[in-house]
């Protein structure tokens, strides 16, 4: 069964604020140089945590976070290729005193600083899955300068918003939920665009990637580079806390680093956001399905999703049957269904796109410049 986070399905905000000002960190004594995102001239490679959730194949990669404001944390996040923006769990970030039910406590002001932290007065609501099994989640739009990576690298990023969660609700059973079981939030980081840093951000779709948030200079790309996660330490033993941390993820990107890749332009879409689907024909048993659009998602722990109109329902494949697909650029991808890691689902119903879950990754580079608005895949060699 394919599980947790997919693009929201809806999206509701509230009111504008003042912001205030958010405090420089700096490292103290022995800790590991950082990297100051104010002028990012080279890549950084940073650590990524790769895990299994509760049952063996069911996988996650976590991104580290050092800091958030002035607050040392040293919490993993979802590192999440199908959604977009900074989403963090109030209760990692903030005492206790300032979360409620119904909002971060700010004793109705505007803004408040908490450690370096701005908690604006705008709300949100995230809901994440496929009806009728989804989650929202709710909270406010925050500032702050965050530290991504861990003791071997990481950078801090100019203020950016982010969201902080105070609830979150099962659809379903009305019952409270996490936002995730077994980390501090989620970093989405798809590129729809650029919010620029003087605006204030009300609703999410103003939260952007936070990988934006860069000062990319020396004719580096903003955007970001994944190695095949075939080199992870993956077992099968269930893990909240992860294996050894793996450098996985290249931050910025050079002309030279795009050779070998095959380069697919992100669409606009009408409301002038840029598409974070490809596009591709896709071809699984005897069924062949043209112009389908592709979301490679390392937020869906096991199996993928592929959308058939012609489907009629919902169905999973028999194990043994054979998927492949073929961008309008040329890259290739194929794969056998089994009843472990490449379990796949063809359904009418839902998003109406397909989804390639975590696994995906294993055997392929990924690459997302959102400089020139381009998606990199490479196959690994």
């Amino acid at each position: 069964m394919l599980k947790f986070l997919k693009t929201p399905l809806t999206i509701a905000s509230l009111s504008g604020m003042a912001l205030l000002s958010a405090c420089h960190k700096s490292d103290g004594p022995g800790a590991s140089p950082t990297v100051d995102g104010s002028s990012l001239a080279d890549p950084i490679v940073l650590n990524l945590v790769p895990a299994q959730n509760q049952n063996p194949g069911d996988r996650r990669v976590y991104l580290p976070i050092k800091q958030v404001g002035s607050s040392t944390l040293n919490i993993l996040t979802v590192f999440d290729t199908g959604s977009e923006g900074l989403v963090l769990s109030g209760s990692a970030v903030f005492p206790y005193s300032y979360i409620s039910d119904t909002g971060m406590v700010i004793q109705n002001k505007d803004s408040l600083v908490v450690n370096g932290i701005t908690i604006t007065s705008a709300k949100v609501s995230i809901t994440y899955g496929s009806p009728p099994a989804t989650r929202t989640f709710y909270g406010n739009i925050c500032y702050a300068q965050v530290t991504f990576g861990d003791q071997s690298a990481s950078v801090q990023s100019l203020r950016l918003p982010f969201v902080s969660i105070y609830k979150g609700v099962d659809n379903q059973t009305q019952d409270s939920v996490p936002l995730d079981a077994n980390s501090s939030g989620i970093t989405g980081v798809i590129s729809s665009g650029f919010t620029a840093t003087n605006a204030l951000a009300t609703t999410m779709a103003q939260v952007k990637s936070p990988f934006n948030y860069f000062n990319y200079t020396n004719g580096l790309y903003a955007g970001f580079m994944l190695n095949p996660f075939s080199t992870t330490g993956w077992t099968t033993t269930p893990s909240s806390t992860g294996e050894s941390a793996t450098p996985l993820l290249t931050l910025g990107i050079t002309e030279g680093m795009k050779a070998g890749f095959d380069l697919q332009f992100q669409r606009m879409d009408v409301g002038g956001g840029y598409d974070p689907d490809v596009e591709a024909t896709l071809t699984y048993g005897s069924s062949s399905i043209s112009y389908n659009n592709i979301l490679f998602d390392t937020g869906t722990p096991l199996g993928m999703s592929i959308y058939d109109a012609a489907e009629g329902g919902s169905t999973t494949l028999a194990a043994g049957t054979a998927v492949s697909m073929a961008t309008l650029q040329g890259y290739t991808y194929s794969y056998t269904t089994d009843n472990a890691f490449y379990q796949t689902v063809v359904s009418s119903t839902g998003q109406q796109r397909c989804i390639f879950g975590i696994d995906f990754f294993l055997n392929n580079y990924f690459m997302f410049d959102y400089t020139e608005h381009y998606i990199g895949l490479k196959g690994a060699s």
